[in-house]
């Protein structure tokens, strides 16, 4: 799944929307911009990857970091990109690792390889 629709999926369970149609209004947008940010025809904007991650409790860095690269055509910027996000998130997993801990669980990817630190 990509970037982007895991992060509007997200952003639609935080603010209990049953639909992009609601997502869209909520957003300001017609929902045919929703549909072609799930199907990859168009972008968000990074104003609205900030405010979808905010609103989902999210980092919105790592999501900025996500999508670009997500974006990006496939080669060796691409391939960049990436590495750039797994290191984003390696520094964020060791600061938070150095943090005092509260018991409590965090995620640090939105990817199916999650990190948890308790």
């Amino acid at each position: 799944m990509s970037a982007v629709n895991l992060l509007l999926d997200k952003y639609k369970k935080a603010c209990s929307l049953a639909s992009d149609n609601a997502c869209a209004e909520s957003l300001g947008l017609h929902r045919a911009s929703i549909s072609e940010w799930r199907r990859g025809k168009s972008w968000p904007s990074e104003e609205h990857i900030v405010a979808l991650a905010k609103a989902a409790g999210e980092d919105a860095g790592m999501w900025l970091l996500s999508v670009h690269a997500e974006r990006t055509a496939p080669g060796p910027v691409q391939k960049e990109w990436l590495r750039l996000t797994q290191r984003f998130a390696t520094a964020a997993a060791i600061a938070l690792a150095l943090a005092p801990a509260h018991s409590t669980l965090v995620s640090l990817s939105h990817n199916p390889l999650r990190l948890y630190i308790m």
